[in-house]
């Protein structure tokens, strides 16, 4: 068990995590880093076909989502709450990106990279908000790319979605 999982295991020993963004990239390595240190997991993803066929997130439980609707984020964080008694980790860590130059991308694509990429977090912690208030604890975790902290080239809108 990493240092990190096992500080969270101490402070959290009822273990109970969401990720959204599960099925690649590091919302699967999150996962499987929890599933690991004996944490249960709701492993939430647009992709629900690729979350069950990955026999590595098989020890978590698994939702689909889309975290572009705000009902859809909170229908999983219900989910969550129900299936586990309570959520001490929630980790949005959903995200797309889309290349192209400026100019050349459309304004749907803009649109559907914020949607996913900030308002899915936005989303995220206020449906996870309230549950951890009224358990008086909790940790959010709020994934981002390099791409925050240097523009890319040919990736405006995925650049201006994790420099918010």
């Amino acid at each position: 068990m990493t240092h990190s999982a096992s500080q969270l295991t101490r402070r959290f020993p009822g273990k109970r995590a969401l990720v959204f963004g599960a099925a690649s990239g590091l919302g699967r390595e999150t996962t499987l880093l929890l599933l690991d240190a004996g944490w249960r997991v709701m492993a939430a993803d647009i992709d629900t076909a690729r979350l069950k066929a990955d026999s590595s997130l098989g020890r978590a439980l698994h939702s689909g989502v889309d975290v572009k609707v705000a009902d859809a984020v909170q229908a999983v964080v219900d989910e969550t709450v129900v299936a586990f008694g309570g959520v001490d980790l929630v980790v949005n860590s959903a995200g797309i990106g889309a290349g192209g130059r400026f100019e050349e991308l459309p304004v749907d694509v803009w649109k559907e990279v914020l949607d996913v990429n900030v308002l899915g977090t936005v989303h995220g912690c206020s449906a996870v908000l309230p549950v951890m208030r009224q358990q008086k604890a909790g940790h959010i975790v709020n994934v981002a790319s390099a791409a925050a902290f240097h523009a890319l080239p040919r990736v405006s809108a995925y650049n201006a979605a994790n420099n918010g």
